[in-house]
């Protein structure tokens, strides 16, 4: 799933929209675990980490990623 972009340049233009933006998407599993604190007793649980590469249009604009549409929007 692309991570979506929301450009504060674009929006005073007139296209106030979050849009889907990136390539070479990945999503894997880290070697960093989760202590059995935070997981509620269960061990052995995994960070996840997520790359990208995006290409911002303007210069000097004021960027909001989100990894999926913001639940107000």
């Amino acid at each position: 799933m692309k991570p979506v972009l929301f450009s504060v340049t674009e929006a005073l233009e007139g296209r106030p929209y979050w849009v889907r933006e990136g390539t070479e998407i990945c999503y894997y599993k880290n070697h960093f675990t989760r202590s059995s604190q935070t997981t509620g007793g269960v061990r052995g649980k995994s960070y996840y980490t997520a790359t990208f590469t995006i290409t911002f249009k303007h210069e000097r604009d004021v960027c909001y990623l989100a990894y999926h549409y913001p639940y107000t929007y």
